[in-house]
């Protein structure tokens, strides 16, 4: 094992346990909201597929976009994308530069995230 691979190594284990935790959190809330896909009206009403049982009050139409297109089976499929690529990481230098721009993206704004990390 190359010097290089022998230092991401040694950072990985405690870094990839506080994503795992994360991607945990992301897909019990996913798994127990109404599977998707969710719409929106013009009214900034959110909904999933059941009519007439609003998941959320009135807000901004972009609002209501964004969340109707986040839905809990787009949340579950890049989970499992992300914890793949955890578990069947190499020790690759690239590979880690990947996980760590996915992870930075997706949970940067988390309580939890340490300032400063992976970066």
């Amino acid at each position: 094992m190359s010097v290089e691979k022998l230092a991401i190594a040694d950072r990985t284990e405690d870094e990839f346990a506080i994503i795992r935790s994360f991607l945990d959190d992301d897909e019990r809330v996913a798994k127990a909201a109404s599977p998707g896909p969710w719409d929106h009206g013009n009214d900034g009403l959110v909904w999933p597929p059941r009519i007439g049982d609003p998941v959320s009050g009135s807000t901004e139409i972009e609002d209501a976009e964004h969340i109707a297109r986040w839905h809990p089976l787009r949340v579950l499929a890049l989970t499992h994308a992300l914890r793949q690529a955890l578990d069947e990481f190499h020790g690759e230098a690239r590979e880690y530069e990947v996980i760590v721009l996915l992870s930075q993206a997706l949970f940067a704004d988390r309580l939890g995230f340490p300032e400063g990390w992976l970066r």
